[in-house]
């Protein structure tokens, strides 16, 4: 079905190394298996005798195992298995091709030449040097090696599946799985998958007829049909019916006038010219401000502790919700720099304990605080913007008609005036230089 799949270049060394690497590992086995398998196992202990454990599994098993993996390159869907798939009516979801289009990313990441290299090095200087702990390295190595590439068997083969459609929702998304964990720092599904759409035309065809049903599905009330000012109104009478049924208008009403009267105090005592306090008030005046930050904190505790009128407060954040929504929609694309703290704006409401006031007052300012910034980034408007810089008298066809007339009548009267005088064979000297006067008798 479609083209054969070429291996890289790094795939295609890691394989021409695999059997060598093998056979080598093979060889050391036997030497482990001469210098510490002939021990007595009940005298060994600690490292020694996990090691002796480990040899004795390896000689039992370690050939089947390496039965479990290919020993060659194995060949994997192409973008041409992929389109021709699609022309013969099959119909693939996002997860589908996101896989069919991310399996070579995860065979070349899993196939690293360097992972053989270092088994050898390890084995190597274990030879060398009796170096155990090198071993320990070189097993450990081989052993991860060796489970990725059997784990991988099963997943190509179901990915040649997913091009006959023989392969269910869960499955697929097992199957993602198993590559994001076969190779965690590939990108599944981004590089790929971008390429195939751009380049193959029946691909993207389905994946822009996919992305229009999803559109289809969105909720375009997102924004409100009121304008910004109704909908200001609407936030300010809810917040103040809240405030009153909440009987918290006398805690920010006090809350004000010491913020006001904290201001008054600081610009004293700060002024050291000629209007500055004597000590005696300057103490008098530090002391106030101590009472007014402990007095501001308690009723700061006392705001925060008491539980919002219901409904509402449900009222005042669906206001806020309506207003940060048009101011949203007025940003255009700006406004998805947003998104994200609006959406976990959504998530946060949904987990609100009505047990906690402090958590609902909180959610309420950072409601506001999300709004005010999203007018900060309104941009401002241009200052040339439907201005007309044409003078108004150009605009009128009587005066621009005379203009023109007085142009063509200058422009007769230069052309006569320059026929009219005749052409000097001297002009072309310029005028005669004045006669010079000299002192003394007249000649």
């Amino acid at each position: 079905m479609g083209s054969r799949w070429v291996a890289p270049p790094s795939v295609a060394e890691f394989y021409a190394m695999l059997p060598a690497v093998l056979q080598h590992e093979l060889d050391v086995q036997r030497f482990e298996m001469a210098a510490l398998g002939q021990e007595d196992i009940d005298d060994l202990r600690s490292h020694r005798l996990r090691r002796r454990k480990r040899i004795d599994e390896d000689a039992a098993h370690f050939r089947s195992r390496a039965s479990l993996f290919s020993l060659r390159p194995r060949a994997l869907p192409t973008q041409i298995d992929i389109s021709s798939a699609a022309a013969e009516g099959r119909a693939f979801s996002a997860l589908e091709l996101t896989l069919l289009s991310s399996i070579d990313t995860v065979y070349i990441e899993i196939t690293r030449p360097r992972q053989l290299e270092l088994i050898e090095e390890h084995n190597t200087t274990f030879l060398t040097e009796i170096n155990w702990a090198r071993r320990d390295l070189a097993v450990n190595l081989r052993d991860t090696l060796m489970e990725k590439l059997t784990r991988f068997e099963p997943v190509l083969h179901t990915t040649w599946e997913i091009l006959k459609g023989e392969v269910d929702e869960p499955a697929l998304q097992d199957l993602l799985d198993a590559l994001i964990e076969l190779a965690p720092g590939a990108d599944i599904g981004l590089g790929n998958l971008s390429e195939l759409v751009l380049t193959d035309d029946v691909v993207r065809e389905q994946v822009i007829e996919e992305m229009r049903e999803e559109l289809d599905k969105l909720d375009h009330r997102f924004v409100p049909l009121e304008p910004e000012g109704e909908l200001r109104e609407r936030m300010t009478n809810a917040q103040t019916t809240l405030l009153k049924r909440s009987d918290l208008v006398h805690v920010l009403v006090e809350d004000g006038e010491l913020s006001q009267e904290s201001v008054a105090l600081e610009a004293k005592l700060v002024d050291k010219g000629v209007n500055a306090i004597d000590p005696v008030e300057r103490a008098q005046l530090l002391q106030r401000r101590s009472e007014i930050s402990v007095r501001r904190k308690q009723l700061q505790a006392q705001w925060r502790n008491t539980p919002p009128a219901q409904p509402y407060a449900d009222e005042f954040m669906d206001a806020q919700d309506a207003l940060l929504r048009r101011r949203l929609a007025t940003l255009g694309t700006r406004g998805a720099l947003f998104a994200q703290r609006y959406i976990a704006l959504g998530d946060e409401r949904a987990e609100l304990d009505p047990e906690v006031p402090s958590a609902t007052w909180e959610f309420l300012m950072a409601q506001a605080a999300l709004s005010e910034d999203a007018v900060a980034a309104v941009p401002p408007p241009d200052p040339r913007a439907g201005l007309d810089l044409t003078p108004k008298v150009l605009l009128d066809p009587a005066t621009r008609s005379k203009q023109q007339q007085l142009i063509n009548l200058l422009k007769k009267a230069t052309a006569s005036k320059a026929k009219s005088k005749a052409a000097s064979p001297f002009d072309e000297l310029g005028p005669l230089p004045k006669p010079r006067k000299t002192k003394g008798k007249k000649p």
